[in-house]
């Protein structure tokens, strides 16, 4: 999908202000372009439609401040995606057209650069080349859905276009709280620029393919020759280290029958990010939650997980006790002590609480260490996975 971000951040654009503002303006969509060279008297705008990005100089209005004005506020009422002001005759923008845009949602931008018909354009290939990619990240869907090596293999490279023997996946994606103009199809636009900079120094990744998927660019490199997945590791690394807010998981190197786990493993780490202060993750850093992101994507092992913190659940109390402890002595790996602490209770607190776990989850006769080391299994997936073992 592109939004206002993608389209404001076009070459086109030499420089762009956001002059009436509105919450979400960055992040609307854009279906197709317009160019507004007319009045409002011209069918009240009625042809111009929500989610479209409009391109004016306003030449109509001859620089009358009221005649602007009243074509701004018109067409921001039609709810389209954003207006964006060539600066040909520094138009005036009211408090009525920033109240207008707030009303409505309607972000309105002035910039200098090219000549709306060059926006246009621009934008325009934009959006097909945007109904490209999705085509391309609905067949990454398919793709990760399908359990069979052979068939994994043979679509993965239908999609990729490589033939190599090996391959390795890296996920790249920004940070919680990057700013506007980082978005995902500045990212691939980045990260595409950099391989055409390596392989034009013969020092890139080869043979490799980059695409955006969601919220992440995904980069799946052949990596059978000797060397290949070092370099691609410490590129990967390099790459994710040189820029502010951004986050990469890298897959493991595996045979190209078994390329989507290394695709599903990137996937994973990035959104493992999300509370890791580290840019740069790979499988093994991932340690005891590289478990519970695998169970999470499978669905019995997420159900058998869900099952039993429902058992937890039926059992407690308005206040969560008996789910909290077992958390809490399934990450103190048994030791009723460190439990405790964590929950800030008598140890004999958490031996009453756990003979009660020890009965709602059918388990009487097992021994803590047993326990512990099932709830920590029972914890690995659902909304209450994902231990915290500081």
């Amino acid at each position: 999908m592109v939004t206002v971000a993608d389209i404001i951040a076009l070459p086109a654009f030499k420089s762009i202000e956001l002059v009436a503002p509105c919450d979400g303006a960055a992040t609307r969509p854009v279906h197709n372009v317009g160019i507004l060279d007319v009045s409002p008297e011209y069918n009240g705008y009625s042809v111009y439609l929500p989610g479209e990005f409009i391109v004016t100089n306003l030449g109509f209005a001859n620089g009358d401040p009221q005649a602007t004005e009243d074509a701004i506020a018109a067409i921001v009422a039609r709810g389209v995606s954003a207006v964006a002001i060539k600066t040909v005759y520094a138009p005036p923008i009211s408090e009525r057209v920033r109240d207008l845009s707030v009303q409505h949602g309607v972000p309105v931008y002035l910039y200098d650069g090219a000549y709306h018909e060059m926006v246009a354009y621009q934008a325009l290939d934009l959006i097909r080349r945007d109904e490209q990619e999705s085509d391309c990240q609905n067949a990454l869907d398919d793709l990760l859905s399908e359990d069979d090596s052979e068939t994994l293999r043979d679509r993965l490279h239908d999609v990729t276009g490589l033939a190599s023997s090996r391959l390795m996946c890296a996920a790249f994606a920004w940070a919680a709280g990057a700013p506007d103009r980082c978005t995902v199809r500045a990212l691939l636009a980045l990260v595409k620029g950099e391989l055409a900079d390596l392989a034009r120094r013969g020092e890139g990744p080869a043979p490799a393919f980059a695409c955006r998927y969601h919220d992440t660019v995904l980069l799946v490199a052949g990596v059978e020759q000797p060397g290949a997945a070092t370099r691609l590791a410490s590129w990967a690394r390099h790459f994710t280290e040189g820029h502010v807010s951004l986050r990469c998981g890298l897959g493991d190197d595996l045979s190209a029958g078994e390329g989507v786990l290394s695709i599903r493993q990137a996937l994973s780490l990035c959104a493992l990010h999300a509370g890791d202060v580290r840019p740069f993750m790979t499988w093994v850093d991932a340690g005891f939650r590289a478990f519970a992101a695998t169970s999470e994507q499978n669905a019995l092992m997420r159900h058998t997980c869900m099952r039993f913190q429902d058992l937890i659940a039926q059992e407690d109390g308005a206040d969560g006790s008996l789910a909290a402890t077992a958390r809490a002595f399934a990450a103190s790996f048994g030791d009723v002590s460190e439990a405790a602490e964590r929950l800030f209770q008598h140890p004999n607190t958490v031996r009453y609480r756990l003979r009660k776990l020890k009965t709602a989850l059918l388990m009487s006769e097992v021994t803590d260490r047993e326990l512990a080391a099932f709830l920590t299994l029972v914890f690995l997936a659902g909304p209450e996975g994902r231990l915290d073992r500081e």
